[in-house]
């Protein structure tokens, strides 16, 4: 029996590693992890269109990025993990 529960256990990891991650609605195409840009690329881009960075974390698929705008506002962006565009973004309260 504790070899049946050891290898269940080993599988379900092996296909949460391996399962493709899918944003909610649709937002981030599914991207390989070998695919993806690096954290501190993100950060760059980011930054880079006039962002301050508050927070900035792997969600579904997606980087997100919760920042404040050139103007003060707070704002939460999607960008996708591969190309680091702005897949979404919304204003947060």
């Amino acid at each position: 029996m504790k070899i049946l529960i050891s290898a269940f256990v080993a599988a379900s990891a092996l296909m949460a590693e391996t399962a493709p991650v899918r944003a909610s609605d649709d937002h981030c195409r599914y991207v390989p992890r070998a695919e993806w840009r690096s954290m501190e690329d993100a950060v760059a881009a980011v930054k880079s269109k006039g962002y301050e960075i508050r927070e900035i974390e792997v969600d579904d698929g997606c980087y997100e990025v919760k920042a404040f705008g050139k103007s003060g506002e707070r704002i939460k962006l999607y960008l996708d993990p591969a190309s680091l565009e702005v897949v979404r973004s919304r204003n947060r309260s």
